[in-house]
């Protein structure tokens, strides 16, 4: 266990931040965040990465599009209330299922590759 301990390496992120409210997310529960959640982290990876800061409040929401050299920080108090309607988890993708590969719908949240 101790070889395979000293083997991993925590990530580091860049020190630059990018408040989801400076993209014009609304922390009330009811105004749908996602483009701003999405834009934050767009611009994040674009910007060679940092933390995506999801400040105290809810924030409603679809999937969130994970992407590379990017912290996803929600403070204490912060909470993402995602989306219970299933259109808004569309296009299906491909996944897998108790081991089966599957068309499905896309998860809450996601790793992507950068640039996509």
């Amino acid at each position: 266990m101790e070889k395979v301990l000293k083997r991993i390496v925590p990530p580091v992120f860049n020190d630059q931040d990018f408040l989801i409210t400076d993209y014009g997310a609304i922390g009330d529960g009811i105004v749908n965040s996602s483009m701003a959640i999405r834009r934050a982290i767009d611009e994040c990876n674009r910007a060679g990465g940092g933390r995506v800061v999801i400040p105290a409040g809810k924030y409603y929401t679809g999937p969130i599009y994970l992407k590379s050299n990017v912290n996803l920080h929600l403070h204490k108090d912060a909470t993402l209330l995602f989306s219970t309607h299933p259109d808004d988890y569309l296009p299906l993708v491909q996944t897998r299922w108790e081991g089966v590969d599957a068309m499905n719908y896309t998860h809450l949240s996601m790793p992507m590759a950068s640039g996509i």
